[in-house]
């Protein structure tokens, strides 16, 4: 413990006045802008935000404030804020869609041209958009029709943001559309089977009452989707993959799973296992990412997974190494055998493809399995080329060991009791860490992910 401490006093010491010079220049930059902000009304307030051409002012935590606090003015603002929809920058349309979903019910006179910017040029605006509408509840029920197109938006977000929207808008709309979908994918063309499964996967996934639409996609479409993993076509064998997936990591609720979740047919789990010797890459890739949540629980999921850890694409062995590390957590997962997946993860670690180094550093920090090999492969990984793999390797080397330097208190009752269990892992595991430390030169990346 005593190791620990001397770094983290002796960063403390060196970075103790940068932070108190940064904090006084903040704070001191802060209060003229607080002071200036309330003395204009809080219309203005709230617009100069809408238009900073800041992403983080145009943020709903950052706009949510100045929208509480428009009292009268709520009426003006829904009409300049409209106005502000058709704006030449992304951001002040972002700022405003977010702003009208804010405000709510009042401002659903904007659902036309919310609409409208479903189609917007730039994804952060059809994802303001897809979010403003799910605010309006049934009052937004006309842009059913433009939210179940936008279920295959590409953009990030935005296909799993207008699921959650059609869901509030018109729940009798999505259901019907689950059901279509489900059809489609069943049967029909290519590309239609394809779009049929991203759509059934974004209609369960993402935020927002995920759990109750995941049920509903679930009960209606599972035994469409595992048909479509024998299609024809690898297109639509990799969507059904993916949407499997989604719909099963909204179904689960840690160790104790939804009784949805325990009725995952085994032919599915089998489906997938014999789509991981697929042919196309693809494929082969989805079925990795796919067994994460779906073969949960099943034996023979971890010994399945990783002889892919030497597939020959790249792609593939990264997806099966954040897969093996997935089914190690044992705050979600109770997979058998997830120890096993450690030493092989151990021996790719200097893959020649920075995606699957990475991947095995995540992998090794979220398998909550104790392992004397595990510190040291990360303390290896810190010293890597790669800047996303020291930047992971430093956030599971954080994850390890925050119970041991957060909580230094005893633990002498029941040590075995899921609240105490992470801890005392972790202080077994504090030897091992240390000689890790000792070993490495990249300190920063421990200091900027918030070790000491």
């Amino acid at each position: 413990m005593k190791p620990i401490l001397q770094y983290r006093n002796r960063y403390l010491d060196k970075c103790i006045s940068v932070i108190l010079l940064t904090a006084i220049i903040v704070l001191s930059s802060a209060v003229p802008s607080q002071a200036q902000d309330r003395s204009k009304s809080p219309l203005d307030a709230l617009l100069e935000r809408v238009t900073s051409n800041d992403k983080t002012l145009v943020g709903s935590g950052y706009l949510r404030s100045r929208v509480d606090d428009l009292g009268s003015q709520v009426e003006q603002a829904i009409s300049v804020l409209r106005e502000h929809l058709n704006s030449p920058e992304s951001l002040t349309r972002v700022g405003a869609a977010v702003s009208l979903g804010l405000i709510g019910s009042k401002a659903s006179v904007s659902v036309p041209d919310l609409i409208v910017l479903l189609k917007d040029e730039s994804p952060a605006v059809r994802y303001a958009a897809a979010g403003a509408l799910r605010q309006f509840g049934p009052l937004a029920k006309q842009s059913g029709p433009a939210l179940i197109e936008a279920l295959v938006d590409p953009g990030d977000r935005v296909g799993f943001t207008a699921g959650g929207a059609l869901f509030q808008v018109d729940k009798s709309l999505a259901i019907a559309t689950i059901r279509n979908f489900a059809a489609q994918v069943y049967e029909g063309d290519p590309d239609a089977q394809r779009l049929a499964a991203i759509s059934l996967g974004n209609l369960a996934y993402g935020p927002y009452g995920s759990f109750e639409r995941s049920k509903f996609v679930f009960a209606l479409a599972w035994v469409e989707l595992e048909s479509a993993l024998n299609d024809d076509e690898a297109q639509v064998r990799a969507a059904a993959a993916t949407a499997l997936k989604q719909i099963a990591n909204k179904l689960r609720g840690g160790v104790n799973m939804h009784p949805a979740r325990r009725q995952i047919p085994v032919s599915t789990v089998v489906a997938l296992k014999n789509a991981l010797s697929d042919e196309t890459p693809e494929v082969r890739r989805a079925a990795a990412n796919a067994l994460s949540e779906v073969g949960k629980a099943f034996e023979g999921t971890v010994s399945t997974l990783i002889p892919m850890l030497v597939d020959p694409k790249a792609e593939v062995r990264a997806a099966a190494a954040s897969s093996l590390g997935r089914l190690g957590d044992t705050r979600f997962s109770n997979t058998p055998g997830a120890h096993e997946a450690i030493t092989p993860l151990i021996e790719i670690q200097n893959d020649p493809d920075a995606r699957v180094r990475a991947a095995v550093a995540g992998a090794l920090g979220t398998i909550r399995v104790l392992h004397p090999d595990i510190a040291p492969a990360l303390a290896l990984a810190l010293q890597d080329e790669n800047a996303d793999v020291r930047r992971t390797a430093a956030r599971s080397f954080r994850d390890m060991a925050q119970p041991v330097i957060s909580d230094h208190s005893p633990v002498d009752r029941n040590p075995e009791h899921p609240q105490n269990k992470r801890r005392v892992e972790a202080r077994r595991m504090t030897p091992a860490l240390i000689q890790a430390l000792e070993t490495t030169t990249n300190l920063s990346a421990l200091w900027l992910h918030g070790f000491f």
